[in-house]
């Protein structure tokens, strides 16, 4: 009995310049963005909260967490990609990413990614750049990024009260 090659189906989650790579398992929704809550925790990375399912979710810009300058024109409204907290790091069950385009869904083998050698960004919210198929992505530090949204907010939100 010969054993199935493994993969994980995965999405690219289109950034502006760039995508993101995350396992399908991470993701619970792509939606188009919500009308936002305004918080005092508001930066030019935590872009707020909205309401999903009877849920507060923060919503999160992926560059500007980065420290990426972006583009700010927006010409359609974005849509977000909704995530399950990876543990308890977090006071919550989900936080989104702002991304601008449809996500593509892809099925990742032990063979499908490299590292790529040569970077255009640097972050640690990076866990890694890869290429896959000759399309650059970004492998995410979700359990870093986690940790950075608890900071913002500080327990001042309305965020898992």
């Amino acid at each position: 009995m010969s054993e199935e090659p493994q993969t994980i189906s995965s999405l690219l989650l289109p950034m502006r310049e760039f995508y993101l790579i995350l396992p399908q398992a991470n993701i619970v929704e792509i939606i188009q963005q919500p009308a936002i809550v305004e918080t005092k925790e508001m930066t030019a990375w935590f872009k707020g909260e909205f309401e999903w399912r009877s849920e507060t979710v923060a919503l999160v810009s992926f560059t500007g967490l980065c420290g990426w300058r972006t583009d700010n024109q927006q010409e359609t409204r974005p849509k977000v990609a909704i995530l399950h907290t990876l543990g308890d790091v977090l006071k919550l069950r989900f936080y989104a990413f702002e991304m601008w385009g449809i996500p593509r869904s892809v099925s990742l083998g032990a063979n499908s990614l490299t590292i790529a050698k040569e970077v255009a960004h640097t972050s640690d919210c990076v866990a890694n750049h890869v290429l896959f198929g000759g399309q650059r992505a970004m492998v995410p530090d979700l359990e870093r990024i986690e940790h950075r949204i608890q900071e913002q907010l500080g327990g001042c939100s309305r965020i898992g009260a």
